[in-house]
């Protein structure tokens, strides 16, 4: 009997292609770079490119940009405006609705280190009652660069075992949604059930043993079979 569901934040209940479009151009425009179109940047994450290497690709060879300054620039909208470009998914609230209904708990396990981010958000969009615990990095009592994915496993890691033990659950009782390799590992060191939530603009996965959804409506109909 499922107790528990833990969900990752991004671009697992959000859809962050709008953020992460508006963020390259908003950083195009400040350092005079030539503006990506939609279809490019669209590209470049399905080849799964990390913002880093995107950066890259759109400063160029040119000798008058900084690429950290470039980065550092992308990284406080990000910050900034979050709440603002941040999309729900498609049909969560009812996906929540009904897991509350089967007197599931819903855990939101992030490894953002910005916890008023997520909070801001699902209080705007008037489903924070929704869920039982908001874990962040801001839990752990220590802060690290969550752009290595070594680093992300770490965090979720540490966040799992933090579930664990807070709720006296065993691993047969929960399910972990996520959107990640570093999502999948975390759950799979811990022996917990993993649904992984495949995005369109992101590389395909395929990994066996692993149920694999392309939108809530597939997850729900997952969730009620468990």
């Amino acid at each position: 009997m499922i107790r528990l569901i833990i969900f990752d934040f991004d671009d697992t209940i959000t859809d962050n292609f709008l953020l992460d479009l508006k963020s390259f151009y908003f950083t195009c425009k400040q350092f005079d770079v030539k503006l990506p179109t939609k279809n490019k940047i669209l590209k470049f994450r399905r080849e799964g490119l990390l913002a880093s290497d995107i950066s890259k690709h759109l400063v160029g060879n040119s000798n008058k940009i900084d690429l950290d300054s470039f980065i550092i620039h992308r990284k406080k909208f990000l910050e900034n405006n979050s709440v603002k470009y941040l999309r729900l998914k498609k049909n969560i609230k009812k996906l929540f609705s009904f897991i509350k209904t089967k007197e599931i708990k819903i855990v939101i396990c992030s490894a953002n280190k910005h916890k008023f981010i997520i909070e801001d958000f699902l209080k705007i969009n008037k489903i924070f009652h929704k869920f039982s615990k908001i874990l962040t990095m801001a839990e752990l009592g220590f802060t690290i660069d969550n752009s290595s994915f070594s680093n992300r496993v770490l965090i979720k890691k540490s966040l799992l075992h933090n579930i664990l033990k807070k709720f006296n659950v065993s691993t047969n009782e929960i399910v972990f949604v996520g959107n990640s390799l570093e999502d999948l590992q975390s759950a799979n060191y811990f022996g917990i059930p993993f649904i992984y939530f495949q995005n369109n603009y992101l590389p395909l996965q395929k990994k066996k043993n692993t149920h694999t959804v392309n939108s809530v409506i597939e997850l729900r109909q997952t969730i009620g079979d468990l």
